[in-house]
Parts: C-alpha cells; sequence; structure tokens
C-alpha cells in the first residue's frame, strides 16, 4: 500500500489541536481538519492551547505564532517542557529571525506559510502522522521484544555500549541468585570464576571487532559464580540488538553443569573402555548390523590390531574388512552362527579362524549378547580371544 495512504489512515486516528485567533482563517480551516482527523480540539489563543494540551494531550498541534493573551511560539515552548517530542506545525506570514530562531529551540516539526494551503497543511500533517507512526511501530516492537526477553524461560542479560548490565529478566535472577538490582551497571565479568575471565573478554572483544552490523551469534562455556558460592558451568550464546540507533549485546545463559558432569563421566569410562581394552587378553567390540545388511563395528578396543591386522577405524563403518580375514572353510558357518543368534537373541558362542598375513591361521572364540535397536538393527556386544594355543593342546590330547 502506498505510504501517504497508510498515513493518511494512521492521521485519521489522531487527535489535532487547532490554535488560532483569526476568526476567517479558523472557521475555514476547523471542518477540514476535522475531516483529517479522529478528533479535532481548538483554542483561540496560546494560553487556551496550553490549558487544551495539559488537558487532553493531543497528538498533534497546528498553531499560529501572532495571537493575543500568548503566542504560539511561547505556547510551543512550554509544551516542549511538558513533552520533547509532541509534533507542532507552526503557521505564520512572518519570517522574522528572532521568530525562526525561537522556533528551531522549541523544536517546530514543520511549517505553514499564510496564506494557507490546505494541500501544505495536508502534506505537513501526513509528515507528523508518518513519524508518529514510525514511532509507535517501534515502541511496539520494543514492547513485545521486553515482554519476550523479560519472561522468556532461558536466562538472558544486555549489555550496554560499556559492558555493563543494563536488563537482567526473570530467569537469570532464578539460575544465579543475583536480583535486578544487585546486578545493575556491574559488568558480567564479575560475575564469571576468576580463570574464564579473560576467554569471556576475549570473545566480547572478538565479537564486536567483526562489525555489528553483522548478523552472528557467539558461543562459549564459561563458570559462573553463583549469589551463594556455587560455581556452575554455563554455556553463553551472545548476539545484537538495536533499539533504534543504540546498540545492546543480548547474552542467553544455559546450565550445562549436568551435562559437563556427564561428559565428565563419559570420558572416565571412555578411559576405563581403553584401558581394559589395553590389558585383557582379547578384544572387546560391538558388532551391528543394520536392516539392509550392511554391518559395522562402532566399537572395537585396540586389540584388533593384534588378533586381525586391522584399526579400529578400518572397520567402524564397514565390516567388509573383517570378513575378508576369515578362513574360506568357516566364513558360511560363522554367517550362519550370527544369522541364528540374530534370529533367537541368544548369545553368539563360535569357534573360528582367521588367515594373518604373518602369523598364518589362527583360532578365535567369540562370545557376543544381542540387542535389538530402535531403528531395527541388531548390535552385539562381545568379546574374542586368541584360542589357537588351547586348540593345538585339544588336537594334541586327541593325538596322543
Amino acid at each position: 500500500m502506498n505510504k501517504d495512504i497508510i498515513d493518511s489512515n494512521y492521521l485519521k486516528t489522531l487527535t489535532i489541536l487547532y490554535v488560532e485567533d483569526e476568526d476567517d482563517l479558523f472557521m475555514a480551516t476547523v471542518p477540514v481538519l476535522a475531516r483529517y482527523c479522529a478528533k479535532l480540539l481548538t483554542a483561540r489563543n496560546g494560553a487556551e492551547g496550553l490549558d487544551v494540551f495539559t488537558s487532553q494531550v493531543p497528538d498533534i498541534i497546528v498553531t499560529d505564532i501572532q495571537m493575543p493573551t500568548m503566542d504560539g511560539l511561547t505556547m510551543a515552548e512550554q509544551i516542549r517542557v511538558l513533552d520533547r517530542s509532541v509534533p507542532i506545525v507552526m503557521v505564520t506570514a512572518f519570517e522574522r529571525l528572532d521568530y525562526l530562531i525561537r522556533a528551531i529551540d522549541a523544536h517546530i516539526d514543520t511549517y505553514v506559510r499564510k496564506p494557507m494551503s490546505i494541500k501544505q497543511l495536508f502534506e505537513s500533517l501526513l509528515t507528523c502522522a508518518h513519524r508518529l507512526r514510525v514511532e509507535r511501530q517501534l515502541q511496539e516492537s520494543e514492547e513485545r521484544f521486553r515482554q519476550c526477553f523479560e519472561f522468556s524461560a532461558e536466562a538472558s542479560f544486555m549489555l550496554d555500549a560499556q559492558e555493563q548490565i543494563a536488563q537482567w529478566n526473570v530467569a537469570a535472577s532464578h539460575l544465579l541468585g543475583y536480583n535486578r538490582t544487585e546486578v545493575a551497571e556491574r559488568k558480567f565479568s564479575d560475575l564469571l570464576a576468576p580463570h574464564c575471565i579473560s576467554t569471556y573478554r576475549a570473545a566480547i572483544r572478538h565479537f564486536l571487532s567483526i562489525g555489528l552490523d553483522t548478523p552472528k551469534n557467539k558461543t562459549i562455556e564459561l563458570s559462573v559464580v553463583r549469589k551463594d558460592g556455587q560455581d556452575i558451568a554455563i554455556e553463553l550464546s551472545l548476539a545484537v540488538h538495536r533499539p533504534g540507533s543504540a546498540w545492546h549485546l543480548i547474552g542467553i545463559i544455559r546450565d550445562i553443569t549436568v551435562r559437563k558432569k556427564l561428559e565428565e563421566q563419559l570420558h572416565k569410562s571412555h578411559d576405563l573402555l581403553m584401558s581394559l581394552g589395553r590389558h585383557l587378553p582379547g578384544m572387546i567390540f560391538q558388532y551391528r548390523i543394520f536392516p539392509d545388511g550392511n554391518s559395522c563395528f562402532p566399537y572395537a578396543s585396540d586389540a584388533i590390531r593384534d588378533i586381525f591386522d586391522l584399526t579400529p577405524k578400518q572397520v567402524e563403518e564397514d565390516a567388509t574388512s573383517f570378513f575378508t580375514m576369515l578362513h574360506p572353510e568357516d566364513y558360511s558357518m560363522f554367517v550362519a552362527a550370527i544369522a541364528e543368534s540374530a534370529r533367537t537373541f541368544r548369545p553368539l558362542i563360535h569357534e573360528f579362524r582367521v588367515v594373518r598375513a604373518k602369523k598364518g591361521i589362527r583360532w578365535l572364540t567369540s562370545t557376543a549378547q544381542p540387542e535389538q535397536l530402535p531403528d531395527g538393527s541388531i548390535q552385539w556386544h562381545g568379546f574374542v580371544t586368541d584360542s589357537t594355543e588351547t586348540k593345538h593342546r585339544e588336537t594334541d590330547g586327541v593325538d596322543v
């Protein structure tokens, strides 16, 4: 839709105060203005205009300069003490320098020269209506943002240009124990554990160096000290918010204490598993068959190097290289044993031979327990040992 049409429609929702002492001009202009706006207020001099303004609070003021009791400029100057933003349209036939200087000081928005043109008056009103409409949209947008920010489930804060905390939402108070007053004008780095301060400051410097007009989001992991003295691990995401010409950094805090503890436990479990894999006389493994028939070893301990001349990486996504190691006479029986275990979900206990480049034929014993996975795959958790010497002793005993 055309901007002028939008502004004209918006003008029809506003209240205009018209202040004029000349009877003929007043009588001619009132019905015209009444068509342009939702409500028209009138006054015959500056003193009356000031009274109407303070009691009715109009959206736009149209006023003459030369009037009895109080002139339009004096009225405008007193209105500016009360309201710095209400648009004022000045109607005048004078070009005196002293009037011009006073009009500038009173922040008059626009002028209409006498004899007054209705077209010029309408264009001035559209200019005022456009400014008010844009300001209102910005205020509504800011209010929506403020509501979302304040009542977000995620702990959030805003930093001003001096990197001081300007906003602190309810969730942040709950997470860290500090209320809005306690963090006002403090730097967020004041709340960090000492060993994290340099990391945070480096991230802020890098973030700002990219440029505030570049869309970006940066996430870092830090430790913050709650009001009760407890250290908690957090993930801090930074973004830029521009309310008008100003800018703020928005920080979103996520408590990752539980996740970090789980990661620590996982690392310990992994280290334990790796230690077991290095010291046990065999290979620990997970073997998985997918619904499409493909298979792999999601996990194989380092013993796979000594038993199969393979690396864990070689079989991590595809088990083909493992099956090429099988003795040709044992291949079919081994595959059949896997299929039977998959069908019955009974443990896979099987002896088979592999052919190795340097050590020749070796007997192996595999024991593994199958489980059904949500995607339809079947995965075995098992252990393989080299049973060659045991097999030779059994054979020797039979020969004797």
